[in-house]
């Protein structure tokens, strides 16, 4: 039926889309029509509003996700924040959920105890967070520990440094731990 073999994350695609078409059962004798965002009429106007709305930039943008690009890093290194932000990096986690690891083999490489997905891998581990310890303590800063490195990120970019050079220094050593864990 496919051209090849579909990916995890693209057979769960198939059976969702499946499953809202059994719900929805064909009516005889009625005739089928367009719903348009949460069942209103279609009209040319409100896609045109729409598309308006997309390129007159007034869609919403993740403030947070676009903060990695501020060139204190090479740009391997920000795409790399940046995909980790938006929680699709490749991690173990994500490799099984695309059919490329089996499930067995989700385990953490540094503590082995848990399933390496992004905020494991580059937070929570009692491995990756001892690493983010010793750096906030040479920085004489203090931080609670997150469970979420997106929200992880946002308390260490807000972290009140008043020499610029010490701020940017703060900021490339986020960029570095991360890189390297």
């Amino acid at each position: 039926m496919w051209e090849r073999q579909l990916l995890y994350d693209e057979l769960q695609h198939v059976e969702d889309l499946c499953t809202l078409l059994q719900q929805q059962p064909p009516i005889r004798d009625k005739s089928d029509r367009i719903l348009w965002c949460k069942k209103k009429e279609f009209s040319t106007k409100k896609l045109l509003q729409k598309v308006d709305k997309v390129t007159s930039h007034t869609a919403e943008v993740d403030w947070l996700v676009s903060s990695v690009w501020v060139n204190l890093a090479p740009p391997k290194i920000e795409f790399f924040l940046w995909i980790a932000l938006l929680g699709k990096l490749n991690t173990k986690h994500m490799l099984h959920r695309k059919g490329i690891l089996p499930a067995q083999a989700l385990n953490c490489n540094f503590c082995g105890l848990h399933i390496e997905d992004v905020d494991h891998l580059l937070l929570s581990c009692s491995f990756s967070w001892s690493i983010w310890s010793s750096f906030t303590q040479a920085f004489t800063q203090r931080l609670q520990q997150q469970v979420i490195f997106r929200q992880f990120y946002e308390v260490w970019i807000a972290q009140k440094i008043h020499n610029k050079t010490k701020k940017k220094l703060w900021i490339v050593t986020l960029f570095a731990v991360s890189w390297s864990l």
